[in-house]
């Protein structure tokens, strides 16, 4: 399962069309069990769909639990993408892969070391 990293917070909003589940053991005393409480609220406040599952009496090994009793891989089989979504989100503090950003055009670049935001819906449908 990833892990998140400081300073990522920012970037949550890319998660806006990822169904994203969070398992957290209760006595986890390396990360606490707070911190993804939060984490979970952020992504909820982007509009991510963000389901949290915390295990009680747990320390911060949780993956057992989670693969066993949580069902993961169930659920990942049970996704579909959703190939046209009502809006994008995308934000990145680096323009590195540049050609994979379609949407980006030359005239357009900012200041690289600066937080970039794109927000999209769309006005057609095409096929």
């Amino acid at each position: 399962m990833p892990r998140y990293h400081a300073g990522s917070e920012e970037l949550a909003a890319n998660l806006l069309n990822v169904p994203v589940r969070v398992y957290h053991g209760e006595l986890d005393t390396i990360v606490p069990a707070a911190s993804t409480r939060a984490w979970q609220r952020r992504l909820l406040d982007a509009g991510v769909p963000a389901a949290y599952t915390e295990y009680p009496a747990t320390r911060h090994n949780i993956w057992d639990l989670a693969y066993s009793r949580g069902g993961v891989l169930e659920w990942l089989a049970g996704l579909r993408r959703n190939r046209s979504p009502e809006r994008v989100r995308f934000v990145t503090r680096s323009y590195q892969f540049s050609s994979a950003y379609w949407w980006l055009s030359t005239g357009s670049r900012q200041d690289c070391r600066r937080k970039s935001t794109l927000a999209a819906r769309p006005t057609a449908t095409c096929r």
